[in-house]
């Protein structure tokens, strides 16, 4: 993978999931734990971890996202789904794409979203990440419904077709680099200076919390990371108006 010129980060994400398999293979002893690479002493995956560069909006490119309309539906749905992946606390594709009438509970303070991320969900310590509906997410909810019906009880026009297992994963895979490639058609439109992927409108929503001075923990929170070393990966070691502070003191 490195020869082929990978990143850290992709090859730590792909030898994690090649960790997991092995975990589960010595679990149902179809593997030995003395071939185990990943012990102590052997391959630290944690160690290809890099800092990437920050995929966010400025305030101002955001702005043109929430207030700007687009007379194609193809693309009005595609920035509606940016925006629901915003306003649900950087929701990722896959689990957005999973959402249904299920994951609408009613708590105390209000109608919330609650659910467990897809990749995360299996893990016994995995927490339910609840999302107070707003009038945005409620609007946005309404209008999926009126113009682009989801299927069955889905929440989203994401999944279309009835497929379980490996089938529904391609589908979801499809979908993922079909609306992707019309967030980066409504990015160019609109003048924004990155491309545009539901995996900005996460990062975007981390940054907007983080100027408003919201402690990394709770976002770290919101994001349903487990650990804050995740969350950093999204967030600027400081606002840049923090530095530009200490420029002026010096």
């Amino acid at each position: 993978m490195e020869a082929n010129g990978c990143c850290g980060n992709t090859r730590m994400h792909t030898l994690k999931t090649l960790r997991a398999v092995i975990n589960k293979a010595i679990k149902e002893k179809e593997a030995s734990l003395s071939t185990y690479p990943f012990c102590k002493g052997g391959f630290e995956i944690g160690k290809l971890s890099e800092e990437t560069e920050k995929r966010y909006l400025l305030p101002t490119e955001l702005e043109q996202i929430k207030n700007k309309p687009q007379h194609n539906k193809v693309l009005e749905r595609a920035r509606r789904l940016f925006l629901f992946s915003y306003y649900c606390f950087g929701m990722s594709f896959v689990d957005m794409a999973h959402l249904n009438s299920n994951n609408i509970v009613m708590l105390s303070t209000g109608a919330h979203i609650v659910y467990k991320r897809q990749k995360i969900k299996n893990v016994k310590t995995t927490k339910p990440i609840q999302i107070l509906i707003t009038p945005e997410i409620k609007e946005l909810l309404e209008w999926f419904r009126t113009n682009f019906p989801p299927m069955e009880n889905y929440l989203l026009p994401i999944i279309t077709k009835d497929y379980e297992g490996v089938k529904l994963y391609e589908h979801i895979r499809i979908r993922y680099k079909r609306i992707n490639a019309n967030m980066k058609k409504l990015g160019a439109l609109l003048g924004i200076r990155i491309t545009l992927t539901t995996y900005v409108s996460r990062h975007t929503m981390a940054m907007t919390l983080q100027e408003k001075n919201i402690p990394r923990e709770i976002i770290s929170q919101a994001l349903g990371h487990r650990n804050l070393t995740t969350t950093n990966t999204y967030l600027d070691s400081f606002e840049t108006k923090v530095l530009d502070n200490i420029a002026s003191i010096l």
